[in-house]
């Protein structure tokens, strides 16, 4: 995991790349299958971005999703790598780093929030406390959820 909550992972599967492609255009096929958080685009270059089906809010022209899986598919000396990045979405990062920020820039006299300091400490130190156990959750539920409909672990 990094500074933008984002963990890499490198799947090595036996079967063929067309193979993994059918087995990936499965998630979205069972779109009707309630138990089974996850949904997603195939394109045809390998590329794939898988997120889950259910959202808080829609806006025209913004990536909405609250957590995305994104990945390609390739075929390197002969074995099939499946390499994926499971990631909040980056409006929550924003939102995790910016309390603290604007605390900082409070303390330092720069009021881009007007309000009581009080108020500035706790939302500085309760939001993000609650927003970083959501992202990282959300996005190894995602992760999990694509190992088990694929039938594959990480590599350590």
């Amino acid at each position: 995991m990094n500074f933008l909550f984002e963990f890499h992972n490198t799947y090595t599967v036996s079967s063929s790349v067309e193979d993994v492609v059918a087995d990936l255009k499965g998630i979205k096929q069972n779109w009707w299958n309630l138990a089974k958080n996850i949904t997603g685009r195939i394109r045809d270059d390998g590329t794939f971005t898988l997120y889950p089906k259910w959202t808080f809010g829609y806006v025209d022209g913004f990536r909405t999703r609250l957590y995305y899986l994104e990945g390609t598919i390739t075929n390197e000396d002969g074995e099939t790598k499946i390499k994926t990045v499971a990631r909040p979405n980056y409006g929550l990062v924003i939102a995790f780093y910016a309390c603290p920020a604007m605390l900082i820039l409070r303390l330092f006299g720069i009021h881009i929030v007007d309000g009581p300091l009080d108020f500035m400490v706790l939302m500085a130190l309760v939001f993000p406390a609650v927003l970083f156990p959501v992202m990282v959750w959300g996005a190894m539920r995602l992760r999990y959820h694509f190992e088990e409909h694929m039938q594959i672990t990480r590599e350590q």
